[in-house]
């Protein structure tokens, strides 16, 4: 089941997939008692630790507050991230219950794909076609050089697929961005280039995908990226569980 994060080649070395590799990540946060912040429904969050990891389920501890875990009880995604030693481990998380464990704690299923980034890094999910998000680039005098459907996007930057011939040239040239979320308005932001990279080999109007990253994004900003991100999720757990309850019909 795809997970909603962007799985491209410059990710590969970030992603841990393997049921061990994953069981030893959250391990090594319960050993540490890293604190991990929680973010879910609108831009809510609380701060907790790991409790234990049994074969399919991750039980971590509840807030103080119960009007919180209320709220956190009623949602159906959720992102979990830590920092052990400046390195951010990131997952996503949903069907959120209490158990009795210790007088009471949270479990959810274990996650099927953990992250794991550079200070420099940050959670990235890709934008599904139907939402036909798009981004239009500026170059440093503001003139426009285009509009292009949105590939994957982060607190700390975007991709967009382009069909200019010479990707790096434009890649280049682009100094801002904005976008237009649905039912969240529009976020413009200064950038730089990350990456300008083709997709195809073969001659021709083929896709190019050029990387940018965010300068100096408003909090603002980054709280409405960061909803936005967490109802793509909750979206794609919602479709993902009523596929399966139409493959048990």
């Amino acid at each position: 089941m795809n997970d909603g994060l962007s799985n491209d080649e410059n990710d590969d070395r970030f992603s841990v997939q393997g049921r061990m590799e994953i069981l030893n990540v959250l391990n090594d946060l319960i050993h540490r008692r890293e604190p991990v912040s929680v973010t879910f429904g609108d831009g809510d969050a609380f701060h907790t630790t790991l409790l234990e990891v049994r074969k399919n389920t991750l039980i971590f501890a509840m807030s103080p507050d119960q009007d919180v875990n209320q709220a956190f009880l009623r949602t159906h995604a959720c992102s979990f991230l830590a920092r052990p030693d400046g390195i951010c481990v990131q997952f996503t998380g949903g069907r959120v219950r209490r158990i009795s464990w210790g007088g009471g704690a949270l479990s959810m299923p274990l996650p099927e794909r953990l992250v794991r980034l550079q200070r420099q890094e940050s959670f990235r999910i890709l934008i599904p076609p139907q939402q036909a998000v798009k981004a239009r680039l500026f170059s440093i005098d503001g003139t426009s050089l285009g509009e292009w459907p949105v590939h994957d996007l982060s607190v700390g930057g975007l991709g967009v697929t382009v069909d200019e011939p010479s990707s790096a040239a434009l890649g280049q040239r682009i100094a801002s961005v904005s976008l237009l979320l649905p039912e969240r308005g529009e976020i413009a932001c200064a950038v730089s280039l990350r990456h300008a990279t083709d997709l195809a080999q073969d001659e021709g109007n083929s896709p190019h995908r050029i990387g940018v990253a965010f300068s100096d994004l408003s909090a603002e900003a980054r709280a409405v990226i960061q909803r936005y991100i967490i109802d793509l999720e909750y979206e794609r757990r919602r479709l993902a569980m009523e596929n399966v309850a139409d493959d048990h019909h």
